[in-house]
């Protein structure tokens, strides 16, 4: 086990100084004693009285850990969280049925073993409740359970311990992860959920916009997209804001899924005020619709509060999670199911029938075949495939299928594709190995070929 803090130094004077200009790591075995032990010395003599200098007063106070007392002897562990989502069918049969569905997994677990069913714990499903309902659900059991730990059994040591739990990371596609963010996704100007990058249509056409969509930019904060979030929903209350939060939401990216029905109800009703005469036989003014859409507003805000209507992931644990930065890229999504299965229909004849497809067409798949078939696929996947079936059903594969053509594609390339597109899988084959590595070995030549 290892600490961290700071140096400290005894004057001649006798008071401590403490240097704050750098933390340091060590072995945790190197103290003498520990804070309780520390005290009682001091306040039985055996230690002199513990005195700071001047800059060093805010140190004076010394406190015990407060988990050390929830604790109660117990060994006291963090324990971090893979919350991953997707939208599956509840159907054996092809007929799609929705289902919302949210697993764990404890995130240090060594890298074979984070996929084994035994370690996955599914935690909620709903065909009606959106991600963002559960997710609220989910991220109030977290918080109960950092207030004062879950005693759980620690097989190993056989004994009881505490764990704190922290969200880690969720993983999911690009629309779950989006909506989690309380992104719009890329139909908005500022289009990443990780920064700031984007702007205006004509900016990003220019060319010094479309350059800096390949550029990280200011980072998004959760406490400013929940500002923004709250900003939209306030501004909902207002007499003919549609337009202007329409505008906003398109700009920035930030639309929140939980706060829009309420927005879009306030909206709603914002205009069938204004749409109805009063006893005078007059429309009302923009002030009495305004007064009208507060006491709404108040009314639905009355007794579960605006917190209720904004993401929860915004202001859950932030001193360790940040969901705009810990919503890792699906990889299976954007270079197996993405750029792969894109390139890959450029690179073959569409599927059409026997009578439709020309001499031309049909040699060039027989020729694909026959180049897949003397290809060695050992170390590609956990399987291999067959060529017949991937040139037969080329059209309709899934991401195993990728995972092998993303490595062997580059060898159909350079008898019948263009230069283009044989630079492109040749890209791909080199990510390809970069994306797939289960473990990093060595941190600093990795991140070379990385940005290479």
């Amino acid at each position: 086990m290892t600490m961290r803090g700071y140096k400290v130094y005894q004057c001649i004077d006798g008071l401590l100084e403490i240097d704050t200009s750098d933390r340091i790591t060590q072995d945790a075995s190197e103290l003498c004693f520990n804070l309780p032990d520390l005290l009682e010395r001091v306040k039985t003599g055996y230690i002199p009285n513990i005195r700071f200098t001047s800059s060093s007063e805010s140190f004076g106070a010394l406190k015990e850990n407060i988990w050390r007392t929830k604790a109660a002897g117990r060994p006291c562990y963090a324990y971090f969280i893979i919350l991953a989502g997707d939208d599956v069918s509840g159907n054996r049969s092809k007929a799609w049925n929705k289902h919302n569905s949210f697993y764990m997994s404890p995130a240090g677990l060594p890298v074979q073993l984070v996929n084994q069913e035994f370690f996955i714990q599914y935690a909620s499903t709903s065909q009606k409740a959106t991600p963002l309902e559960q997710a609220a659900a989910i991220s109030a059991q977290v918080k109960k359970g950092q207030e004062n730990g879950i005693v759980v059994w620690d097989c190993k040591e056989q004994t009881e311990a505490l764990n704190i739990p922290h969200l880690y990371a969720l993983p999911g596609d690009g629309p779950w992860q989006a909506d989690e963010c309380s992104h719009m996704g890329m139909n908005a100007g500022c289009g990443c959920r990780f920064c700031k990058a984007g702007g205006p249509l004509k900016h990003r056409l220019s060319d010094e916009g479309f350059n800096e969509l390949f550029e990280v930019q200011a980072p998004r904060e959760p406490s400013s997209t929940r500002d923004t979030v709250l900003r939209h929903l306030r501004l909902a209350a207002e007499a003919q804001k549609g337009a202007q939060i329409e505008r906003e939401q398109k700009a920035t990216g930030v639309r929140d899924q939980l706060a829009q029905p309420v927005i879009d109800r306030l909206l709603e009703a914002g205009k069938k005020i204004k749409r109805t005469k009063n006893d005078l036989g007059h429309f009302p003014g923009n002030e009495e619709v305004t007064r009208q859409l507060h006491e709404l507003y108040h009314e639905i805000m009355k007794d579960v509060g605006e917190d209720a209507y904004i993401n929860p992931l915004l202001s859950v644990d932030p001193k360790h999670f940040n969901v705009h930065l810990d919503t890792p890229i699906d990889i299976l999504h954007l270079i197996l199911l993405g750029l792969t299965k894109y390139f890959w229909s450029v690179l073959l004849p569409k599927r059409k029938g026997d009578k439709q497809m020309s001499a031309k067409d049909r040699q060039i798949l027989a020729f694909a075949e026959a180049i897949l078939s003397t290809l060695d696929q050992t170390g590609c996947a956990s399987r291999e495939i067959q060529p017949a079936y991937i040139i037969q059903f080329r059209g309709s594969l899934v991401g195993r299928h990728f995972e092998v053509i993303i490595q062997l594609a580059v060898f159909l390339c350079w008898r019948f594709a263009t230069l283009p597109l044989l630079e492109v899988f040749i890209t791909l084959g080199r990510l390809g190995t970069l994306a797939f590595a289960h473990r990093i070995y060595d941190i600093d030549p990795f991140l070379v070929r990385l940005v290479g």
